[in-house]
Parts: C-alpha cells; sequence; structure tokens
C-alpha cells in the first residue's frame, strides 16, 4: 500500500464515523476500498462504535413492532401459540410468514418458550357434584335457564 497524507487519512476517516460505507468513501476521495478498510481496521475499537450499519442479506420479514404486538398478543392470551399468532398476522400482512419466523421474532424481543403448567385433574368429590348438578337441573327448559342472572 503506497503511503497517503495524513490529511487524506482524515478525510476518510470522518465520513466512515458518519456513518457512510466503505466504498461510498473510496469513490469520494478516490482511494482503493481496501485502503479504507484497512485504515477502519486500524481505529481503536470504539471509534465507530456508535454507527448503525445496515446489515447484509434480505430485510427481515417481521418488523420489531410486529415481533412486539405478536409478544403482547401471546401474553393477553388473544393468541395461545406461534401457529395462531401466524394465522392472525398472515390474515393481516400481505408478506406470509412462518410460524418458525414468528417463534425467532418473538425470541429476538425476549419471549422465551415455556411448558403450559399442568393443572390436576377434576377429583372424586368434583365429579359426583357436578354430575349431582346435572341430574338436578336436567329438566329445565329454556324458559327456566333464561331467569337465571
Amino acid at each position: 500500500m503506497k503511503p497517503y497524507p495524513a490529511t487524506t487519512k482524515r478525510k476518510a476517516l470522518s465520513p466512515l464515523a458518519d456513518g457512510l460505507m466503505h466504498q461510498q468513501v473510496a469513490n469520494r476521495i478516490n482511494v482503493g476500498r481496501t485502503t479504507i478498510t484497512t485504515w477502519a481496521m486500524k481505529l481503536p475499537k470504539d471509534a465507530l462504535r456508535g454507527i448503525e450499519r445496515p446489515k447484509a442479506g434480505r430485510p427481515r420479514k417481521l418488523t420489531d413492532s410486529d415481533a412486539c404486538n405478536v409478544s403482547l398478543n401471546m401474553r393477553h392470551g388473544i393468541t395461545r401459540n406461534a401457529v395462531w399468532a401466524t394465522e392472525a398476522l398472515n390474515k393481516e400482512n400481505k408478506n406470509p410468514v412462518s410460524a418458525q419466523t414468528v417463534r425467532r421474532a418473538s425470541q429476538r424481543v425476549g419471549d422465551k418458550a415455556k411448558k403450559m403448567k399442568k393443572r390436576p385433574r377434576l377429583s372424586r368429590a368434583n365429579k359426583i357434584t357436578r354430575k349431582g348438578f346435572a341430574a338436578t337441573y336436567a329438566g329445565w327448559a329454556e324458559d327456566d335457564w333464561s331467569r337465571v342472572v
């Protein structure tokens, strides 16, 4: 790599701190992209820390707000699981998503999968009481039930 003056280096590093990509900076000051990359790698680790860089690859199908809505719906019992949440999302959105996408999105916002808590079955006494209630009111017509508050 040929030596460049310090002013050229400063000209290159300040747009990097503003968030420009290496190729854009290289085109601006007529220096190779690899040179800019090398200079950026020699900077201290925290020099470019606050910069939001665009991620490579396809953009996410579910935004963070969608993921938060899915999480809230699950917590409030509107949707019980990722499959139900997927069905609800696919009704609203034009881009269909899979249940796995919904699971990953809910994990991204901090949800964790939990096993449903097992509850005890009806006891023998409860079964007898319920059967007695059913037998007592088996003969009631709709008219009788309409008077119940």
